[in-house]
């Protein structure tokens, strides 16, 4: 019987032990826990006391409040006796937000208002097994942040497709493109209605709404025109998720048979010029096309009283655009002689330029656009047209640069920068880009004109 009891007894003890060991195990931090330990090192401020906290989770060290002691106007937290409330911060829930002084949190009255968000911005873009996200933002500092759904197959893509020139700019004529797009695998790609998309015609820039299909939105897009007025230069695109923007790159063909008029937006027939030095050089306007963002084709004839008062300004300020502008002369008098052209041009320091007769009458020059898209006949000289790296005319600009300005008859260097600077800014270049280079040597590194 005492047996059983010791065998009883000794079970019961081991059920006990194993128990409590269970207990101690449960309630023991998992390996590689830490507990936080709070470091006091900040000051917690109002108006009328003050107390220390942690700064990695503001909480308050216990007894440490009190209210404020001043020393020569100052209190140990930085608190000032006098103090004056700044309301230079913000406050704020998440449903509202209001102005606060930051040394002391004091919140101004009459500030207290709803949150004022921004458009949503993409954070991270979707992609084919990974949501994306997207954030607004209120001026208070206050942040949302929601989550964009992962792609699918029946997702709807928005691919940009836009008209430029040849030289990046924007292209803002019209020319019937036709388009044809297929997927990945050849086949045609459905719309946003779920339909087979066979392509469109498109005269101006447009946006395709495709599904993405099985190739996760990657589309091949072909592209053609019927214009014998443009080039297109490119004819096979490729878009995807990645990168929905594509721009088709559209060259204006020059004329072949010289127009009745010109005028700003027209592109110039390819002219071939013979300079007037007796070297029988010659210079097609198309050469220049491949080195100069823009032509300045300056009209002038020998004894032009005007001509002269514009000429020491332009070429005062020339050495800051002559990386990216040529300049040729252009005489328009058939009476003055090749020698008497070439003296006048010594006189006034234009002898290095490429001087030769006008290929056209300059009176076929339209300046405007004025009032009600207006345009008036150029009838006098001197005049000054700038053509872009297409031959597009960027603007024409009749009479002496700066004449009329003021009383002096005199062209300033403002003059000219008022001229020069709106025509190279059309063709994404200002002064700021002028290299040092460009400031030392003549036409560097390009087809000398000259």
């Amino acid at each position: 019987m005492k047996t059983l009891r010791k065998i009883l007894l000794f079970a019961l003890t081991a059920a006990l032990a194993l128990a409590l060991g269970a207990a101690v195990a449960a309630c023991a931090p998992e390996e590689n826990e830490t507990e936080h330990t709070h470091e006091y090192t900040e000051w917690g401020i109002s108006p009328t006391e003050h107390w220390r906290k942690c700064p990695a989770d503001g909480a308050e060290e216990p007894g440490s409040r009190a209210p404020h002691t001043y020393t020569n106007g100052k209190c140990t937290c930085g608190y000032e006796e006098n103090h004056v409330h700044s309301y230079t911060a913000w406050g704020y829930s998440d449903t509202e937000h209001w102005r606060m002084c930051p040394a002391d949190s004091a919140e101004q009255a009459g500030t207290r208002e709803e949150h004022h968000f921004s458009d949503f911005v993409t954070e991270r873009e979707p992609s084919f097994g990974q949501a994306g996200s997207k954030k607004k933002t209120c001026e208070c500092g206050k942040t949302v942040t929601e989550e964009i759904p992962m792609l699918t197959e029946d997702t709807v893509l928005e691919y940009s497709l836009t008209f430029v020139r040849s030289n990046g700019m924007p292209f803002t004529g019209s020319v019937r493109l036709s388009v044809t797009v297929t997927d990945a695998e050849g086949n045609l790609p459905l719309d946003e209605q779920g339909e087979q998309f066979r392509g469109g015609v498109y005269s101006q820039s447009f946006v395709l709404r495709l599904q993405a299909g099985a190739g996760h939105g990657v589309f091949n897009v072909a592209v053609s025109t019927t214009s014998k007025n443009h080039t297109l230069l490119d004819t096979s695109l490729t878009l995807s998720p990645d990168s929905p923007e594509a721009k088709i790159r559209i060259k204006t063909n020059p004329p072949t048979q010289e127009p009745a008029s010109y005028r700003q937006g027209d592109v110039l027939k390819d002219y071939t010029l013979t300079s007037v030095k007796g070297d029988g050089a010659t210079l097609k306007l198309s050469d220049l096309y491949e080195d100069y963002k823009v032509v300045l084709l300056s009209f002038f004839y020998v004894g032009c009283r005007y001509c002269q008062i514009e000429i020491p300004a332009i070429l005062q300020v020339y050495p800051e655009y002559k990386s990216e502008m040529a300049i040729v002369f252009l005489n328009t008098v058939a009476s003055d002689t090749d020698a008497a052209i070439m003296e006048w041009a010594r006189k006034y320091k234009i002898d290095d330029f490429f001087i030769a007769r006008m290929p056209f009458n300059y009176t076929k020059l339209m300046a405007g656009p004025y009032g009600n898209n207006q345009y008036t006949p150029v009838s006098g000289v001197p005049v000054s047209l700038f053509a872009d790296s297409e031959g597009s005319i960027l603007s024409i600009h009749p009479g002496a640069i700066g004449h009329g300005s003021d009383a002096s008859f005199a062209t300033s260097v403002a003059d000219v920068y008022a001229v020069f600077d709106p025509v190279m800014a059309k063709v994404g270049w200002t002064r700021a880009n002028a290299s040092a280079t460009s400031l030392e040597v003549i036409l560097p590194e390009k087809r000398k004109i000259g």
